[in-house]
C-alpha cells in the first residue's frame, strides 16, 4: 500500500511539474541560416566604453584614477578653513600660535598656490590634514614637495589617524625641508583601515611651504585602481572615448593640462563641489588603452578651443618626433607615435549650422596633421530629423562617423510598479533600432562618402534628477545593456562605434558592512564583457517568432507596441555560430525551437554563457558582489533550448564548413514549412520517397489522433485538428534514419 501511494505521488508530481512547465513558459522559434549574412561586419569597436571627467568618476575616492588625495596641489581657494586650500583642513595643538596661508606659485610652475604652515611657539604641532579612503590590504606610496627659507628647519611628520585624530594607525618622519623644493616620500604599509585622516605636520617653531602631495596604492596599474584595471582587463573594451562628454567642451578641458610631468600640470577649476585635475591625461590614457588592447577615441573642445589647438593635439599624438608637438611627446617619455584613429569634435551639439562649420574647420586642420584619422561628429537625435540633413549638407566631405547618444528612462517614482518598469526598460532598444535605421537613411542622402554612425554614449536614467539609483546596478539594467548590444550587432551595416558610459550603472561603489571600500562590476558590465568576448564578425539574418507585448504612455513617455518577448541576434566566425538571446519575460521560461543550419550538428557540445538571477531587480553590491554573475555551462545541441525568464544567454555552436552550399537542397534531408504554422505543415525534400511513416505528438508525448496526413507528389501535407497553440513534434521515420522536428502552432 505504501509502495502504491509512493508511486502515485511520483506520478502526480511528474504530471504537476509538466503542467507547471507548460503553463509557466512561453514558446518561440529562432530561424538562422549560415548563408544569410547581413551586410557589413560586426566591428570590434561595437564593444566600447566612455570615460569622462565628472565628479567622482575619474578622480575621487571611488574614481577610476587611483589618487586618494583631492586638491593635491593646494591650488584651490579655501572652502572649509581660512588659509587652507580646499579640501584640506587646518590642524594644530595650539591655534593661537599657528598660521596658514596660500602663497602664489610653488614647486608647480603651472599651479596657482602652495600651502604655508607656520608655528610661532617652541611647543605644539601645526599642519594640514585630509580625510582619505584607503584600500585596507594594500601598501601606499606617499610623497610631498616642501621647502623652507626659515632659519629653523623643522622635521616634517606624516600620520594616519582615525576620523577623530585620536587613534594613530601609522606615523613616521618624512624628512627635513631645505631652502629649495625637495621631494619627500615613503611607503605606508597596509593598515587594514578604510576611513582615515592623513596628517602632515611639524613640531615646534618654524615655517614650511608645501606643494604637490600624492597618496596612491602601490598596486595601481598605469595610475588606474586595481579593482577597475582587473575588471577592464577581463572585459577588454575595444574602444574608449575620452575625456568627455560634457567635460570635452568645458572651459577647463584643455589637452595641454593633461601632459608633461604629473606634478607640473595646470590645475582645473572646482567642479561639483571639489577640485579635480588631469593627472589621468593623454599619455596615461593612451598607456592604459594599449595595456588592455583598446582603441583610444579622443574628443576635442569645439566650443572653447581652436582648429589649430585641436590639430596640435593630433600632432602630439600621431606625428613623428621631428615635429614640434611630436618632440614634446618624446620629451614626455613617449618617442613612438600613438597613431590614434578616432577623433571627435565636441559633445551633443545643437547649434547645427555654426558647429557644423566649425567641425569642417577643425577636421580639415586635424587631417592635415594626419589624413588617416576618422572624424566623429557628435550630434543628437532628439530634435527634428532635418537636423541631421543640415549637418550632413555642411560636413559630408570631411565627416566619417555621425555619433549620437541614448539616455533612456523608466521612472519607478512615476510608474510605481516593478514589473511595468522592467517591461519599459526591456522595450527601449526597439527605439534604438528605429533611430539607427532612420539615421542610416539620412546619412546616405547626397553624400559621396560612406558615413557610418555610432552610439558614443549609452546610459539609463531612472528619474529626471539624474539619480544613480541602485536599480542602475541591477540585472534589469544588464539586460537593457544586452538588448542594445543586440541592436548594434543587427545594425552592423551602418554602426561602427558603440560606447557604453562607464560612470552610469557599470560599477557599484560603496562600503560593505565591515566598512571596506568596494568597487563592484554590475550586470551591465558583465553583459558588455560577455558580448565582447563571445561574438563573430559576420551578423546573420535572425528571425524570431514569438508572442508580443505593448506598453502604453501611461507608464512611460514613449509607447512601445508589439515588442517581441525574445530578442536575438546571431554572428559567425570561421568555426563558431554565436546566438545572443535576451528573454524579456519577467516570469516565463521560453521554450524556443532552434531552426538552425544543418552544419550545426545535433549531439555535439556547445558552450553556454548566461546572465540571470532569481529576480530582475537583483543587484551586485558591496556585501554581495557576485549576486548576478555570468555562468558557463556545456550543452548537448538539439532542436530546442529553454531560455530562463529575465535572462541574457549566448550559445556558442561549433560547426564545420561544408563544401556543399547551404542553400543547395541536396544538403537537406527534409524541409518543414511554414514553421510556425496556423493550419497545415508541408514536408518537402529529396529523401521524401524514403519516408515510411509520419506522426505528430504534443508536448507530453501523446500522439495526435485527429491529424490528417496526405502525400501529393514530392510533398507531404499535415493538417492537425482541434489543437491549441504551442509546441508540437513531428516524428519522421524513413529508410535512412528517424527524425524529430519541433514545430510551433502560432494561432
Amino acid at each position: 500500500m505504501n509502495l502504491r501511494n509512493c508511486f502515485l505521488k511520483v506520478v502526480g508530481l511528474f504530471f504537476f511539474l509538466n503542467f507547471f512547465l507548460l503553463f509557466s513558459q512561453k514558446n518561440a522559434q529562432i530561424n538562422i541560416s549560415l548563408q544569410d549574412t547581413l551586410p557589413g561586419e560586426v566591428k570590434n569597436e561595437l564593444f566600447g566604453t566612455f570615460f569622462e571627467f565628472v565628479p567622482g568618476h575619474i578622480n575621487g575616492s571611488f574614481g577610476l584614477y587611483a589618487q586618494e588625495l583631492i586638491g593635491r596641489g593646494f591650488d584651490f581657494e579655501p572652502c572649509q578653513d581660512f588659509g587652507v586650500a580646499c579640501p584640506w583642513r587646518r590642524y594644530s595643538t595650539n591655534f593661537n600660535n599657528s598660521y596658514w596661508e596660500l602663497k602664489n606659485g610653488g614647486y608647480n610652475d603651472n599651479g596657482s598656490y602652495c600651502q604655508i604652515i607656520a608655528n610661532s611657539s617652541d611647543s605644539g604641532s601645526v599642519g594640514v590634514s585630509q580625510s582619505v579612503i584607503l584600500t585596507d590590504s594594500v601598501a601606499y606610496q606617499f610623497y610631498i614637495y616642501c621647502r623652507s627659507d626659515d632659519t629653523i628647519l623643522p622635521k616634517l611628520y606624516i600620520e594616519v589617524t582615525d576620523s577623530n585624530n585620536k587613534e594613530f594607525h601609522f606615523e613616521s618622519v618624512l624628512g627635513q625641508p631645505e631652502k629649495n623644493w625637495k621631494k619627500l616620500s615613503l611607503s605606508i604599509p597596509p593598515l587594514y583601515k578604510t576611513k582615515a585622516v592623513l596628517l602632515i605636520s611639524f613640531k615646534g617653531k618654524g615655517k614650511i611651504e608645501l606643494d604637490e602631495a600624492s597618496l596612491m596604492p602601490e598596486n595601481n596599474r598605469f595610475g588606474i585602481r586595481n579593482e577597475y584595471y582587473s575588471a577592464f582587463s577581463d572585459w577588454k573594451p575595444t574602444i574608449i572615448r575620452y575625456p568627455g562628454g560634457w567635460f570635452a567642451d568645458c572651459i577647463d578641458s584643455r589637452w595641454e593640462y593633461g601632459i608633461g610631468s604629473i606634478d607640473k600640470r595646470t590645475p582645473r577649476g572646482n567642479h561639483g563641489g571639489y577640485a579635480e585635475r588631469m593627472d589621468f591625461g593623454t599619455d596615461e590614457f593612451v598607456a592604459f588603452c594599449k595595456s588592455i588592447n583598446s582603441e583610444p577615441h579622443i574628443v576635442t573642445n569645439i566650443l572653447r578651443d581652436s582648429a589649430e589647438g585641436a590639430a596640435n593635439w593630433v600632432e602630439y599624438c600621431n606625428s613623428p618626433s621631428n615635429t614640434k608637438f611630436g618632440a614634446l611627446r618624446t620629451i614626455n617619455g613617449n618617442p613612438d607615435s600613438y597613431n590614434i584613429k578616432y577623433w571627435g569634435c565636441g559633445n551633443e551639439e545643437y547649434d547645427c549650422v555654426k558647429i557644423s562649420n566649425d567641425f569642417v574647420s577643425f577636421v580639415t586642420a586635424m587631417k592635415r596633421k594626419d589624413p588617416k584619422i576618422l572624424s566623429v561628429y557628435d550630434g543628437q537625435i532628439w530634435g527634428k530629423w532635418e537636423y541631421i540633413d543640415t549637418v550632413m549638407m555642411i560636413t559630408r566631405e570631411v565627416c566619417d562617423i555621425y555619433g549620437w547618444h541614448m539616455a533612456l528612462e523608466a521612472n519607478p517614482k512615476k510608474i510605481k510598479n516593478d514589473d511595468r518598469v522592467f517591461l519599459a526598460m526591456m522595450s527601449w532598444n526597439t527605439v534604438s533600432d528605429i533611430y539607427s535605421d532612420t539615421v542610416s537613411v539620412r546619412l546616405k542622402r547626397g553624400s559621396k562618402n560612406k558615413i557610418t554612425q555610432g552610439i558614443t554614449e549609452l546610459w539609463s536614467v531612472y528619474d529626471h534628477n539624474w539619480d544613480w539609483a541602485e536599480r542602475s546596478y541591477s540585472l534589469e539594467n544588464g539586460l537593457w545593456t544586452a538588448l542594445h548590444l543586440n541592436t548594434v550587432m543587427r545594425q552592423c551595416h551602418t554602426m561602427s562605434i558603440f560606447e557604453r558610459t562607464h560612470n552610469s550603472g557599470m560599477f557599484s561603489k560603496n562600503f560593505n558592512k565591515s566598512g571596506k571600500r568596494m568597487i563592484v562590476p554590475s550586470p551591465s558590465f558583465y553583459a558588455m564583457s560577455m558580448a565582447k568576448n563571445h561574438h563573430g564578425m559576420h551578423a546573420l539574418k535572425t528571425d524570431v517568432v514569438c508572442d508580443k507585448f505593448s506598453i502604453d504612455t501611461i507608464d512611460t513617455f514613449w509607447p512601445f507596441y508589439d515588442v517581441l518577448w525574445i530578442d536575438a541576434v546571431s554572428t559567425l566566425t570561421n568555426d563558431t555560430l554565436f546566438l545572443s538571446v535576451v528573454n524579456r519575460s519577467i516570469y516565463d521560461t521560453s521554450f524556443t525551437i532552434l531552426n538552425l543550419d544543418t552544419s550545426i550538428k545535433k549531439g555535439e557540445i556547445a558552450k553556454v554563457y548566461q546572465l540571470t538571477s532569481n529576480s530582475f531587480v537583483d543587484s551586485n553590491y558591496s556585501d554581495e558582489p557576485r549576486k548576478v554573475y555570468p555562468k558557463e555551462n556545456f550543452w548537448e545541441i538539439n532542436d530546442y533550448f529553454y531560455f530562463p525568464p529575465h535572462s541574457f544567454t549566448i550559445i556558442a555552436f561549433p560547426f564545420k564548413k561544408s563544401s556543399t552550399s547551404f542553400n543547395d537542397s541536396s544538403s537537406f534531408k527534409f524541409q518543414v514549412f511554414p514553421n510556425p504554422f496556423v493550419e497545415y505543415i508541408v514536408i518537402k525534400g529529396n529523401s521524401i520517397t524514403n519516408i515510411i511513416s509520419i506522426k505528430m505528438f504534443d508536448y507530453l508525448g501523446k500522439e495526435l489522433i485527429h491529424c490528417s496526413i496526405k502525400k501529393e507528389e514530392n510533398l507531404y501535407f499535415i493538417k492537425p485538428e482541434k489543437i491549441l497553440k504551442g509546441v508540437y513534434f513531428i516524428r519522421i521515420e524513413s529508410k535512412l534514419n528517424n527524425t524529430i522536428i519541433p514545430v510551433l502552432k502560432s494561432e
